[in-house]
């Protein structure tokens, strides 16, 4: 099993981050004005010395833009929420693991340019790897006024040719319920033992024992990284609810494989209806309060 070095781990997804206010990046969706990059992501198993698709820079805007670029790292969290990660160490781990072909671009209004990054050092790399190619945009030196600047990160999702498979396991699962009558949550928490990234999904089945009653609450793909977790949160909002036991499976897959879990449980100990959607109003009346 990976040793885990830092508590927090983050899922690398393309996101546009300013810096300022005013930025002038915008993401690959915009068609008027802004810094399109695109892919989002690359995801590749690699050698050192291999090249990824080129990344696709254009300025759709009606300025000059200066672009510096650079490699950092990325985790994380339990809910999938990413952290980056670009100290002067952390660049350097980037570009000791990945070279890139231009690190400063200067575009006129129009112009399309091309970053093309090269696998590097991979001697202490075992498994999976997540570099984040960061593109940093101002407007050109010299101009006048505030100057914002705005950063956008496109992810990477590589692995070492030969890297072992995946191994992730369902560890917990917790069941809670806020108040009588309102939907049951269900929080899988699902750890990647392994030492490449994995892509997983399937469903959550409840049932009760002896009865007719479940359901079965799908799970769309997400990633997670090795030697980090992702916690699920599913809502069953089932009509009625008998008393008794209930039986909570995990299905789940990765890779067309099935993932290792338990078995868990809950008891209904007080017939369960759905919360209803009409409400009491109090009404003010004069010094009375009258209840419809």
């Amino acid at each position: 099993m990976k040793t885990i070095k830092r508590a927090r781990c983050v899922l690398l997804l393309a996101v546009m981050l300013a810096v300022l206010l005013g930025g002038i990046a915008q993401s690959s969706e915009s068609r008027n004005r802004g810094v399109l990059v695109s892919p989002a992501r690359l995801v590749a198993t690699v050698k050192p010395g291999e090249q990824l698709s080129p990344v696709r820079v254009k300025n759709a805007t009606n300025s000059p833009v200066e672009i510096d670029v650079y490699v950092g790292r990325a985790e994380h969290r339990w809910n999938g929420s990413p952290i980056y990660f670009d100290s002067p160490a952390e660049r350097s781990w980037g570009a000791r693991h990945l070279g890139l072909d231009q690190t400063h671009l200067l575009l006129e209004p129009g112009e399309l340019s091309t970053i093309t990054a090269t696998i590097g050092d991979l001697s202490d790399i075992r498994g999976g790897f997540y570099p984040v190619i960061f593109v940093e945009i101002r407007p050109p030196k010299g101009s006048v006024g505030t100057v914002a600047v705005s950063r956008l990160a496109v992810l990477t999702l590589l692995q070492v040719v030969g890297s072992k498979p995946s191994d992730l396991a369902v560890t917990t699962l917790d069941i809670d319920q806020a108040n009588p009558g309102e939907p049951i949550g269900v929080f899988p928490l699902i750890m990647n033992q392994g030492e490449v990234h994995a892509s997983f999904s399937g469903y959550i089945e409840i049932a009760h024992v002896g009865g007719d009653i479940g359901t079965r609450l799908p799970v769309q793909p997400m990633t997670v990284l090795p030697g980090c977790s992702r916690q699920l949160a599913l809502w069953w909002h089932p009509e009625k609810l008998p008393v008794g036991t209930y039986r909570v499976n995990a299905h789940l897959s990765a890779g067309g494989e099935p993932i290792e879990a338990g078995q868990w449980a809950f008891q209904v100990n007080q017939p369960y209806e759905l919360a209803s959607t009409e409400r009491t109003i109090d009404v003010m009346a004069g010094d009375t309060i009258a209840q419809r």
